[in-house]
């Protein structure tokens, strides 16, 4: 995984961390409720959108070293 994606994972799963305990906390207007869970659904789209990138990256990796494997 680039350096960037990984800070940038890192990055929206911290927001999101923060969103669930604004949630969790009871303090927030059902609105503002609603704001803070559409942006938790959009930070865990992006999210999982890095992971599976990451593990397609890695699966290319490991095949790239079984073919290399094969060849020696």
């Amino acid at each position: 995984m680039a350096a960037p994606t990984l800070k940038n994972y890192e990055k929206k799963s911290k927001e999101l961390e923060a969103i669930v305990a604004e949630l969790d906390s009871g303090d927030l207007s059902l609105q503002d409720m609603l704001i803070a869970y559409k942006k938790g659904l959009s930070l865990v789209k992006d999210c999982t959108e890095i992971l599976s990138s990451t593990e397609t990256e890695v699966e290319q990796l490991i095949e790239e070293v079984r073919i290399q494997d094969t060849r020696a």
